[in-house]
């Protein structure tokens, strides 16, 4: 029974892992989006403009929805993206027996991270090559 209750709070902790890594990216999308997109528009034009520049004639020519413009696939693969760093990360950390960050040492941190990126790399890997390819 006590082994079901254990399995159950781990499963219970990797479900909140993944909601809050997927609000995380939602918010970096939200919030770096425009910023990304700008930088893309100052790289393309003709000739070379500033970043207040393509702020104003984006925000005169097509208004606020112009700093948003292709944010679609973003909000999908980044949300993604990261509820597998954070849950993996921290599911990592649970196996390697970390109780609370004032017991979490270095070596930890780094074999969570290492595990972290190789889990992450086996879904970007394949979401990088359908965008590539697209």
């Amino acid at each position: 029974m006590a082994n079901t209750s254990g399995r159950n709070q781990t499963l219970l902790a990797f479900k909140k892992d993944i909601v809050c890594g997927s609000f995380a990216g939602v918010v970096c999308c939200v919030t770096g989006h425009p910023l990304d997109s700008m930088k893309v528009r100052m790289q393309n034009a003709k000739p070379r403009v500033g970043f207040r520049e393509i702020c104003k004639r984006t925000l005169k020519q097509e208004g606020i929805k112009g700093f948003y413009k292709g944010i679609g696939p973003p909000m999908i693969t980044v949300p993604l993206i990261n509820s597998v760093v954070f849950a993996s990360y921290e599911f990592c950390k649970r196996m390697l027996g970390v109780q609370s960050e004032d017991d979490f040492t270095i070596r930890q941190s780094v074999v969570s991270g290492m595990f972290a990126g190789f889990v992450n790399s086996l879904v970007l890997a394949p979401v990088e090559l359908v965008k590539c390819r697209l």
